[in-house]
């Protein structure tokens, strides 16, 4: 029962969300924009983190190229 209790508020903040998304384009606009900016940011770090894992050579220089490549799009 608690679950679909959270689950039903959770759909109605996503549909209050997604009318004021439509009500309001631009922020959002940029508020899906600084997400995305937000994620690569993370993603290019852990994979930047992951080189100190790996075990051959070539999987760092790839971790490294491929982490260095997120970060500076």
């Amino acid at each position: 029962m608690q679950n679909s209790v959270s689950m039903l508020g959770i759909g109605a903040l996503s549909l209050i969300g997604g009318i004021f998304a439509l009500l309001n384009p631009l922020a959002a606009t940029l508020t899906a924009e600084l997400l995305t900016g937000y994620l690569f940011i993370i993603v290019g770090v852990l994979m930047l983190l992951s080189i100190l894992g790996d075990d051959s050579w070539g999987s760092r220089i790839l971790s490294l190229i491929l982490g260095v490549a997120v970060l500076a799009i």
